[in-house]
């Protein structure tokens, strides 16, 4: 029923919001299902007669879910990395997708072949090639890997398939840091992912150990992985919290390089 209607006006668009509970899986439903909708009155119900008004149109296409992972060892801003994209699920096995797009977050971009270094051989006979390109999302363009299979499709045997993947990062951790999955059949989009807060952009991976212990002097080590060299005369600055000091000089250093010089220490820099 419409409460306080007592009648539809040809002169406005009427809008209703419902909720509906979407089926398990798409293969589960009848071939040429259609949703129809009929416009009738309490005479013609009362008296157990066919609304003069109907209306109907195919039902739509039900994407399944894309259980994934994308991981990366190092993420530093603005250089291109490798990711590992680990596909564990691909939806329903009623037919095996013959296309995968990878797409990364905004800022994001990969490169125009976009396998790392060996992986057209290692997957030789599950994915042929593997290509960048834009779509729109959410009114954001975002770079795609799109992933074509072989003459067989992705088939559920394979899984879990790791794919290596070569992008360029951006300056900043996205504001929305999410990755996509959408795979494809003969006739369309079957199955969709997303994994949301995906790993940050940082400039270098660090570490800090010291004892908890207040109002004494204890040796604090410090390990990082530098990406690029840093000159002789460079600055590396480390600050701690407030009513924290660091003491120079650098006594030991763990697993030095050949010919290994400590560089000089102090902390009087103005910087800090």
């Amino acid at each position: 029923g419409l409460p306080g209607l007592s009648g539809l006006s040809k002169e406005f668009e009427y809008q209703a919001l419902l909720e509906a509970v979407t089926p398990s899986l798409h293969t589960a439903r009848k071939p040429r299902d259609l949703w129809v909708i009929e416009l009738t009155d309490d005479w013609k119900v009362a008296n157990d007669e066919v609304a003069m008004q109907k209306g109907s149109f195919d039902d739509f296409t039900l994407l399944s879910k894309v259980n994934f992972t994308v991981k990366a060892e190092r993420t530093p801003p603005e250089v291109t990395i490798m990711m590992e994209v680990v596909l564990y699920a691909l939806g329903e096995a009623s037919e095996y997708p013959n296309r995968i797009d990878v797409y990364a977050p905004a800022g994001y971009k990969f490169l125009l072949n976009c396998f790392y270094p060996g992986e057209d051989v290692r997957l030789k006979g599950r994915l042929v090639s593997c290509r960048e390109r834009w779509t729109l999302f959410n009114g954001n363009y975002l770079s795609g890997a799109i992933l074509m299979a072989a003459d067989r499709g992705v088939r559920p045997e394979y899984m879990p398939m790791t794919i290596k993947l070569v992008a360029s990062t951006p300056a900043i951790t996205p504001l929305r840091n999410d990755f996509f999955v959408r795979t494809h059949q003969r006739l369309g989009p079957a199955a969709w992912g997303l994994l949301s807060g995906s790993f940050p952009i940082s400039m270098m991976p660090t570490s800090v150990m010291y004892p908890g212990v207040a109002g004494t002097i204890v040796p604090m080590f410090i390990a990082i992985r530098i990406r690029y060299a840093i000159p002789w005369g460079g600055y590396m600055h480390v600050s701690g919290p407030r009513t924290y000091k660091t003491l120079c000089p650098i006594t030991k250093v763990l697993l030095p390089a050949e010919n290994f010089v400590p560089p000089t220490c102090t902390y009087d820099d103005p910087m800090l």
